[in-house]
């Protein structure tokens, strides 16, 4: 997904960064059983910052230190990666510098988002057991646009039917915010 969007696939930024940035989120990933010495730089920053949303299909370790606590109907990374873009769109918190000097096809994906009936978060307001995603998932897309961001993912997106699309949607968000190319902000 990501060599789709960017022409490369590796990770943007070194682990390091963890440090110099603002903002996580982390989706689809148990971190802290799948990469513990990442999850501890995480933990470390959510404690001293407050800076920390996770959304994932079960409650994992690191909800405990989150900000922004999510857990998502099974399947449902791409719609709610979709409704992330669609508040970053529909307030006008994406980087209008960045997306004209670096990125290409913006007004045809925020025509798409907008368009798209299920990547506005209120959609979750019909969902039994899951309303409170309709006013977590705004906040959550105010903070990463706002601040100097990164997402963390694993197999919980990887591997999924829609996995590549998923990845290409965290690219998306990194492109139209400018969290990426810099210190502290990336994939």
């Amino acid at each position: 997904g990501m060599r789709t969007v960017i022409g490369e696939g590796a990770a943007t930024n070194p682990y390091n960064d963890i440090y110099n940035t603002e903002f996580m989120i982390v989706i689809g990933s148990n971190t802290t059983e799948a990469h513990p010495i990442i999850s501890n730089r995480i933990v470390e920053m959510t404690v001293k910052h407050e800076n920390l949303a996770v959304f994932d299909v079960r409650e994992i370790t690191l909800h405990r230190f989150a900000k922004y606590k999510g857990i998502i109907p099974h399947e449902a990374n791409l719609l709610i990666l979709n409704m992330l873009a669609y508040v970053i769109i529909n307030e006008e918190l994406y980087n209008e510098h960045f997306i004209e000097d670096r990125t290409q096809g913006f007004a045809e994906f925020k025509e798409q988002i907008l368009n798209d009936p299920y990547a506005n978060p209120k959609y979750f307001e019909q969902v039994e057991g899951y309303e409170y995603l309709s006013k977590l998932i705004p906040k959550v897309a105010r903070e990463y646009a706002l601040k100097k961001s990164m997402i963390f993912w694993g197999l919980g997106i990887t591997e999924h039917t829609d996995g590549s699309y998923a990845v290409m949607a965290i690219t998306h968000l990194a492109l139209m915010t400018g969290n990426i190319g810099k210190q502290g902000a990336g994939l």
